[in-house]
């Protein structure tokens, strides 16, 4: 049986691939929960999206394809979930 931190990850990282802007992206579906955005040294974009009370995501965003290509949370299993 899948955890719901191990559920939490297995839906972030169903993002990476896809157009930020895709209407399947969290980012789209959820504008109320994104955040700040970062420039990164490389050119790309950090886009913040709040997942709950304490769980952040950070999605990085490829600057020439607007494509999500990476991902990371700050917070922890109990704060980052989501329930099966």
């Amino acid at each position: 049986m899948t955890t719901p931190h191990e559920n939490f990850k297995s839906h972030m990282k169903f993002h990476i691939g896809m157009k930020f802007n895709s209407y399947s992206s969290y980012l789209t579906r959820y504008p109320t929960r994104v955040g700040k955005e970062k420039d990164l040294s490389n050119g790309n974009k950090e886009i913040e999206f709040t997942q709950g009370n304490d769980c952040q995501v950070w999605f990085e965003v490829d600057k020439n394809t607007s494509v999500i290509i990476d991902w990371y949370f700050v917070g922890n299993e109990k704060t980052c979930r989501i329930t099966p």
